[in-house]
């Protein structure tokens, strides 16, 4: 992200990705996908941050050879912060869906 987005001088993400892009590509789920790579199931919220937005899309396309069905769930409404507190609660609608996806996933 930081190298495509013209501003390498941005600090915000270096205290967790440093600002050295060999590190970015070992924390990059990007560089592990192959054809053994496990499920996915993405939730992402239509209100979250414009470079989550491009990383996600970015992530499954570079996914699709290897999982031709996996999907990417648009929760309407949500922020980044909003889509992971709403999985505090046992009672949240995607709940379902995650245990389902989880069940078709075990081999």
């Amino acid at each position: 992200f930081l190298s495509q987005s013209g501003n390498m001088n941005d600090t915000l993400y270096y205290k967790v990705f440093t600002n050295k892009p060999e590190n970015w590509k070992k924390g990059s789920p990007v560089t592990y996908l192959n054809k053994s790579t496990q499920p996915f199931l993405i939730f992402m919220g239509s209100k979250t941050y414009p470079n989550i937005k491009t990383g996600t899309t970015h992530f499954m396309k570079l996914l699709q050879p290897y999982q031709p069905n996996a999907k990417l769930v648009l929760v309407k409404g949500r922020h980044h912060a909003g889509m992971i507190f709403q999985f505090l609660g046992p009672h949240n609608a995607a709940y379902k869906e995650i245990i389902d996806f989880m069940s078709a996933s075990v081999k």
